[in-house]
C-alpha cells in the first residue's frame, strides 16, 4: 500500500481501506494533519470517483472497503503469467496516464505501470478515458529489436490475449475491432498503443490499457455506445493479481509478436468477434464504408462485404447498425 501515500488522499484512502468507520479526529491523528485536511482529502476521493460516507457521529467510511494495489502481488501475478524476468513493475497513485508515465520512463527492454487512477486517461482518436479510482489502469513498454510487421495490428492481438484472459474469470468478454473489450454489449475496456523511434530497427512500443471494474464511469470513451464494467464476482480480492496477470498478458503477446508475427496471435478470433456477420458502419478519414463484417485477415484488417465485393480495412471506426 506504500504508493498510496503519494498524497493527502491517498493516506486517507490507506485508513478507510478496510471499509469500517473512522473517525475525522481518528484520521487526523493518525496521519498527523487537521480534521480540516482530512475533510478536504475525503472531498477529494470523491471526486477521484469514489463514493465515501460520512455519519454523523461515526465518521468516514467506504462501503465494501478498497482493494489497492500491491507491487509484490502484482509481481507475482505476472512471473505466473510469464513475465519477463527482471521487467520492472512500478505502482502509482493518480498519474496523467501510465502510458505517459512509460513513455518518460528508462529505455528498459520491458516495462509495466500501473495506477490507481488516471487524471488525463486516454483512448483512440485522443479521446478522453474516465479513470476513477479502482479501476483497472496499467501500461506496458516493450522495446522491439525491429517490427516484421506494421505496429498497428499489434492492438489487435492485445485485445485478443485480455478477452481471453477476462473469460478465464468466467466473464463473457468479446473484442470489438479493432481494440476494444465488450461485455455483454457495452465498452468494458479499450487499448491504446503508441510508438518511439523507427519500426525498422530498435523502437519502443507502450501499450496502455483501460478497464472499468465497479460502476462504469461516467464520460468514458463510448462514443455512443454504453459503458459497462466487470462484475465484482470476477475480481473481488483479486484486483492486484488481475491487474498482473494482464501485464503479463500484453507483454508475452508483444514478444510473440516481435519473434513470429501476428498471424499465429489470432487464430482464434471468431471466438471472440463481436462484430462477426453483423451489418456497420466504418468510418475513416474522407470515406463511409457500409456492409456486413467478415472476421479479420491474417494481417489483423477487418473485412467488410459490400455491394461492390469484400474489401480490407486497416484503421477506422467502426459502429454496428441498427436492425431494420
Amino acid at each position: 500500500m506504500q504508493h498510496l501515500e503519494a498524497s493527502s488522499a491517498g493516506r486517507v484512502l490507506q485508513r478507510l481501506c478496510d471499509g469500517e468507520y473512522h473517525s475525522g479526529e481518528e484520521l487526523g491523528a493518525g496521519l498527523g494533519v487537521t480534521r480540516a485536511a482530512v475533510c478536504r482529502a475525503v472531498q477529494r476521493l470523491r471526486e477521484y470517483g469514489l463514493a465515501v460516507e460520512a455519519c454523523s457521529g461515526r465518521g468516514y467510511r467506504l462501503p465494501g472497503g478498497y482493494e489497492p494495489l500491491h507491487l509484490a502481488g502484482l509481481e507475482a501475478a505476472w512471473r505466473q503469467a510469464g513475465g519477463e524476468a527482471g521487467a520492472q513493475l512500478r505502482t502509482l497513485f493518480r498519474p496523467a496516464s501510465t502510458s505517459d508515465e512509460a513513455l518518460r520512463g528508462p529505455p528498459e527492454p520491458t516495462a509495466a505501470y500501473f495506477a490507481e487512477a488516471q487524471s488525463g486517461g486516454r483512448g483512440r482518436f485522443a479521446r478522453a478515458w474516465a479513470s476513477p479510482l479502482g479501476g483497472l489502469y496499467l501500461s506496458v513498454a516493450y522495446r522491439f529489436a525491429r517490427l516484421i510487421e506494421p505496429p498497428a495490428p499489434l492492438a489487435v492481438a492485445v485485445a485478443l490475449a485480455l478477452a481471453r484472459t477476462l473469460r478465464e474469470l468466467d466473464a463473457p468478454v468479446s473484442v470489438k475491432w479493432p481494440n476494444d473489450l465488450l461485455l455483454e454489449g457495452g465498452k468494458l475496456g479499450g487499448i491504446l498503443t503508441e510508438l518511439r523511434g523507427e519500426p525498422q530497427g530498435p523502437c519502443r512500443v507502450v501499450i496502455g490499457v483501460g478497464v472499468n471494474l465497479a460502476a462504469p464511469p461516467g464520460g468514458a470513451e463510448v462514443g455512443d455506445q454504453r459503458a459497462a464494467a466487470l462484475p465484482g464476482a470476477c475480481y473481488r480480492g483479486r484486483r492486484t493479481a488481475l491487474a498482473g496477470r494482464m501485464a503479463a498478458a500484453v507483454a508475452v503477446t508483444a514478444r510473440a509478436f516481435e519473434a513470429e508475427g501476428l498471424a499465429g496471435l489470432i487464430e482464434d478470433w471468431p471466438r471472440y468477434d463481436a462484430l462477426g456477420g453483423r451489418q456497420v458502419t466504418l468510418s475513416a478519414p474522407g470515406r463511409v464504408l457500409v456492409g456486413r463484417a467478415c472476421g479479420i485477415d491474417p494481417q489483423g484488417r477487418l473485412i467488410i462485404e459490400h455491394s461492390g465485393g469484400r474489401e480490407r480495412v486497416s484503421s477506422g471506426e467502426v459502429q454496428v447498425r441498427a436492425q431494420p
